[in-house]
C-alpha cells in the first residue's frame, strides 16, 4: 500500500464505509474516541467541558426539578450524567443501539434516566409529553425533509408552555472579516486575538489528530469507519423558517466558551403566543 499522510488518509483503502448514519455509529460507538468512550472522559478536557455546555444548556431551557426532560440523540450519555437530579424525569433517545449500551453503562444506576432506542422523525411518545427538549448534534444528519419532520415531532411530543433548545447546528463559515466582527462583538480584541492564534496552532493540531488516529488504529484501539455521505451545513435562516413553519417561536444564540466545536450555535424554540391561544379556545 502507498504511503501518503499519517492517519485517516493513510488507512483510507482499509476503511469500511458506513452504508447509514445508524451503521456509522453503530461501529464508532465501539472505538476508543474519547468522545465516545465514556471511561475515558475523565483524562481529557471533555468532561470539564461538557460541565460548561449543561451549565449552559440549563440556563438556555430553564431547567427546573419538575421538568420532564427529553435529549433527541443522545449519544453516550454524558448530558445525562451530568443533568441527574436537575429535572424530574429524563429520556434519552438514540437511533444506534450500541451507544445506548454506552449509555446504560454510565446511567444505569440513575433512577431518573430512561434510555430507549428510537428515530428523532417519528418520537415513540404520546402528546404533550415534555416540558423541555434537547437535540444537540442532529440536524445536521438531516435532509430538509427530515428537519421539517423531526420539527413536527418536537412540536407535538412539547407542552405548550414547552421550551426546546437545538444545538451544534453547523453552517459555512462567513468570510473572515465578517468573521472577526462578530467574534469582537461577543469576545472583544481579546477573543479576536486568541482566534487568531488558535488559527496558527491550527496545522499542529491537525498532524496531532493525525499522529493520534494512527496510534489508535495501529493498538487496534479504534476502529476507522468512513462516514456514509457528507453532514448537511442547513443555513441559520433556513432552520428560522422552518421552526416558524412548525408553529415556533425561533431565535439563535451563539454557544459559550463550553462549545466543543468552533462555528456552532443553539437554536432555541417555544410555541408561538398565537398558537398557544387557538389551543386553549379549542
Amino acid at each position: 500500500m502507498k504511503r501518503g499522510m499519517i492517519g485517516s488518509a493513510w488507512f483510507s483503502s482499509g476503511k469500511s464505509r458506513a452504508a447509514s448514519w445508524q451503521q456509522f455509529w453503530e461501529m464508532m460507538a465501539l472505538s476508543a474516541d474519547p468522545l465516545l468512550a465514556t471511561d475515558l472522559v475523565e483524562v481529557t478536557d471533555l468532561d470539564e467541558r461538557y460541565e460548561a455546555m449543561c451549565e449552559e444548556l440549563r440556563s438556555l431551557l430553564e431547567l427546573t426539578g419538575s421538568d420532564r426532560f427529553l435529549n433527541v440523540g443522545c449519544g453516550a450519555g454524558l448530558f445525562e450524567s451530568r443533568l441527574d437530579g436537575a429535572v424530574r424525569q429524563i429520556v434519552g433517545l438514540d437511533l444506534a443501539w450500541n451507544m445506548l449500551i454506552k449509555a446504560r453503562a454510565l446511567n444505569d444506576h440513575r433512577g431518573r434516566v430512561a434510555l430507549l432506542q428510537g428515530t428523532a422523525t417519528a418520537l415513540p411518545f404520546v402528546d404533550c409529553t415534555f416540558d423541555r427538549i434537547l437535540a444537540n448534534s442532529v440536524t445536521h444528519y438531516l435532509s430538509a425533509t427530515e428537519l421539517s419532520a423531526m420539527l413536527a415531532e418536537l412540536r407535538r411530543v412539547l407542552r405548550p408552555e414547552g421550551r426546546i433548545v437545538i444545538g451544534d447546528v453547523e453552517e459555512p463559515a462567513p468570510p473572515l472579516i465578517e468573521r472577526l466582527r462578530r467574534i469582537a462583538r461577543r469576545e472583544g480584541m481579546i477573543g479576536v486575538l486568541r482566534r487568531c492564534f488558535s488559527r496558527l496552532l491550527g496545522p499542529i493540531a491537525r498532524l496531532y489528530r493525525r499522529v493520534r488516529e494512527y496510534y489508535l488504529v495501529a493498538r487496534g484501539r479504534l476502529h476507522p469507519v468512513e462516514k456514509p455521505a457528507p453532514i448537511i451545513r442547513h443555513r441559520r435562516e433556513d432552520l428560522l423558517r422552518l421552526a416558524a413553519d412548525q408553529g415556533f417561536e425561533a431565535r439563535i444564540v451563539e454557544q459559550g466558551a463550553g462549545a466543543l466545536f468552533s462555528n456552532r450555535f443553539n437554536m432555541i424554540l417555544t410555541v408561538k403566543t398565537s398558537r398557544l391561544k387557538s389551543n386553549h379556545h379549542s
